[in-house]
């Protein structure tokens, strides 16, 4: 299962693409299956607080040479774990997403992963 956790704060845009807010409430993004990525437009589980909503994994935007991923919840578009950090744009336009590709999961090391034969460290496997 692709998940992706981030204690940062979060940016989101209204639907025209208007920098709005910043906060702190997405603290996990999750696709339910068994792979290391998330792909644009798949449905995925967004943890904000105690809450779990489906959203839509939208593709990624890259900042000061990092990739971070866009989100959708509600019609609005989140920027996960970018939130404090200089260089935020005040606009994301649709042609700012790279939507060209997948974003990639890392797992922190001796992460455990679930295997046929029981739970893994990651470098393990």
């Amino acid at each position: 299962m692709a998940t992706w956790e981030t204690t940062a704060s979060v940016v989101f845009w209204d639907s025209n693409g208007i920098l709005t807010s910043q906060n702190t409430v997405i603290s996990k993004i999750t696709d339910n299956k068994n792979e290391t990525t998330l792909e644009v437009n798949e449905d995925i589980k967004v943890t904000r607080g105690a809450n779990v909503l489906d959203g839509t994994f939208l593709g990624t935007v890259t900042v000061d040479d990092v990739e971070y991923p866009v989100v959708s919840l509600f019609g609005l578009r989140y920027i996960v774990g970018l939130g404090g950090k200089s260089g935020i744009p005040a606009r994301l336009a649709a042609s700012d997403l790279d939507t060209s590709g997948s974003f990639t999961v890392c797992f922190f090391p001796s992460t455990l992963i679930a295997t046929p034969s029981g739970e893994r460290k990651v470098e393990q496997l």
